[in-house]
């Protein structure tokens, strides 16, 4: 068992991804983003530790080392070579001593997950081989951030849980409205993190109607809304990478699996009929992105 580790921005999933294409023999397992980056709880602790993080650091490290956990006691009876995207050991010394350094974590809170840390690993995680790091100048790994533009091409920015659309986000929103400035839409709903705001700013201008906000969280309820105030019309929505397919699959009984991270050129047209099932069609549109890099969520 290896362990690659490496900074926001490093190419650790470029580097998996090259690995599994050209040493097939080799097993791979991604970091288990999904596990505090999902909706699986009914809401994400990833983002509830962006908003509160002296509320949600603890809970958040926690599940991630539980997680970890188990995910490398799963992997460590695998015969043969495996390669991990990052471990319980950077998620102690490195992020979870970060946020008590930061102070998100009381004194007590940090003994306890001290006390976790030190009597799981020892008796249930074997030491891996070895430790591969990839290096990389930081201000190389945030032009990479940047340049890639993951969670729907918004802007990185230091502690900014709600930053702005990049310049390819707000390219995007402008091709939206050309594409549907003519097409009958008569409701438009984009949740309340600016980065969506922003991308249907341009066609609600055009139309000149007003944005409705949504919680982020609030699939099941949009859907509600929209089948009570909105049926008959052609509605448009802006969301996130799981809440659109999650939104899709309220309206028309299909299972779309979360978007991939790198994917940010996906769209939905769900067709709804006064009988039978709905219909969808994914499209792509603008211009193409890298496809199927990262498992993570964007909103959770």
């Amino acid at each position: 068992m290896y362990i690659i580790e490496g900074n926001i921005g490093a190419g650790k999933s470029t580097f998996l991804r090259l690995l599994g294409k050209y040493l097939p023999y080799i097993a791979i397992s991604p970091e288990p983003l999904h596990n505090w980056q999902n909706q699986m709880y009914g809401q994400s602790l990833l983002t509830n530790f962006y908003q509160d993080p002296q509320r949600w650091a603890y809970t958040l490290e926690t599940l991630t080392l539980l997680s970890r956990v188990k995910e490398h006691c799963a992997e460590q009876g695998r015969v043969g070579c495996v390669v991990f995207e990052r471990s319980v050991y950077s998620g102690y010394y490195c992020f979870a001593k970060n946020s008590y350094a930061c102070g998100f974590m009381s004194d007590l809170e940090w003994h306890a997950h001290n006390t976790w840390f030190n009597n799981l690993i020892p008796a249930t995680c074997k030491p891996p081989l070895g430790f591969i790091y990839l290096h990389v100048d930081p201000i190389v790994a945030f032009k990479r951030i940047k340049k890639r533009n993951r969670h729907a091409e918004k802007n990185i920015e230091p502690n900014n849980p709600d930053p702005d659309l990049s310049p390819a986000g707000q390219a995007r929103a402008q091709e939206i409205a050309r594409m549907f400035g003519d097409s009958g839409v008569q409701a438009i709903y984009a949740t309340q993190y600016k980065r969506t705001q922003q991308t249907v700013a341009p066609l609600a201008s055009r139309l000149g109607l007003s944005v409705s906000t949504i919680d982020a969280k609030q699939s099941a309820e949009l859907t509600r809304r929209i089948l009570s105030s909105n049926r008959g019309q052609t509605v448009f929505i802006a969301g996130h990478n799981n809440t659109v397919p999650e939104i899709v699959n309220i309206l028309s009984g299909e299972n779309f699996p979360i978007i991939p991270e790198s994917e940010y050129d996906n769209m939905f047209i769900v067709t709804m009929y006064r009988f039978g099932k709905a219909k969808v069609l994914k499209v792509k549109y603008g211009a193409a992105t890298t496809q199927g890099v990262g498992t993570g969520t964007m909103i959770k």
